[in-house]
């Protein structure tokens, strides 16, 4: 009864379904890919805004710093000409800016004009140039400032094209050749457990073939032999459906990890969509779809159809004894 040990033995050997680790470093490595590139678009985004509201300022503080100097010039000019008012001490220039449309009428209304004495000229000149310079400091920090954020931004865009080039194709790319390189492995042990059972079909067959031949027949030794060949053809079967339930699995797993990848893919791009590229300069390496190229994998493929891999003397043996309906 050896060849009934050794069925029975082979069915703990084939039947079980050893679980593959699945590597998560290359998972890991695209997830973090992906919130580092999310992250990187949303700091581009922030030096934008400052790109926009120091682009929007700083025309307006130049302009408030030439209408200075000119209210400078007039205000100076119209204290050394006497045209500085008896009554309030405004000059005519001032006078304007208070929204005086007559300042002659104003000076007649209110004691005349005199001449402005060193000591206000002094104080005068004193304020104007306190903000001048105050002035010309805002222009110089709103440049800086501006010069800062294009600078930021052009180091963000450049990130985003090298994490998308360098990490992120290359990780989606190693995680659905991963699940390939899984499969072919599993595939060949999947072929080897089958070789296996192949020859155990035929030794099987070849003990009843002998024990009813035998003469006398043995009817005992017939039964033991067919009881000895259905087992390892359950076996074999179980086998081949097993190898069967685990190739559409890789294929699923294969196809829905490629659309989540692509899925998420489509989702940076539009992302990365949002950046005007009119602040990217000096060769800047903006993230674009040629840098987000989404790696074309082969899938996995099957060994070949239950029959394929399957010596055909033993494939009708299977297929003679599935029609027996044991």
């Amino acid at each position: 009864m050896w060849f009934l040990g050794l069925a029975i033995g082979l069915s703990s050997v084939f039947l079980v379904q050893e679980a593959q680790a699945f590597d998560l470093e290359p998972q890991q490595r695209w997830d973090d890919t992906v919130f580092q590139i999310r992250q990187k678009v949303h700091d581009a985004l922030k030096e934008e805004k400052c790109i926009h509201t120091f682009s929007e300022q700083l025309p307006r503080l130049e302009k408030g710093f030439h209408e200075l100097e000119v209210e400078r010039d007039q205000v100076l000019e119209d204290l050394r000409t006497a045209r500085f008012c008896q009554g309030c001490g405004k000059t005519a220039r001032e006078l304007q800016k208070m929204g005086v449309t007559n300042s002659e009428q104003h000076f007649l209304d209110n004691g005349g004009t005199r001449p402005a004495t060193p000591e206000e000229i002094a104080a005068k000149t004193e304020f104007y140039s306190t903000e001048v310079t105050r002035k010309s400091a805002q222009i110089d920090s709103g440049r800086a400032q501006l010069k800062k954020c294009e600078e930021n931004r052009f180091f963000w865009s450049r990130e985003i094209g090298e994490w998308a080039a360098d990490r992120l194709i290359p990780s989606a790319a190693e995680i659905l050749g991963q699940l390939t390189d899984q499969w072919t492995d599993r595939s060949e042990g999947w072929k080897s457990k089958i070789s296996q059972l192949q020859e155990s079909v035929r030794v099987s067959q070849k003990h009843l073939d002998s024990a009813r031949g035998s003469i006398p027949e043995n009817p005992s030794r017939v039964r033991a032999a067919v009881l000895m060949r259905d087992t390892v053809l359950k076996q074999l079967d179980a086998t081949l459906k097993s190898y069967q339930t685990a190739w559409l699995h890789t294929q699923q797993s294969y196809r829905s990890k490629g659309s989540d990848l692509r899925r998420v893919h489509r989702e940076l791009l539009q992302e990365v969509s949002r950046l005007d590229d009119r602040f990217v300069f000096g060769g800047a390496t903006l993230a674009n779809a040629t840098y987000f190229a989404f790696p074309v994998c082969e899938e996995p493929k099957e060994p070949g159809a239950r029959h394929e891999i399957l010596a055909v003397d033993v494939y009708l043996i299977l297929i003679q004894w599935r029609g027996s309906g044991v």
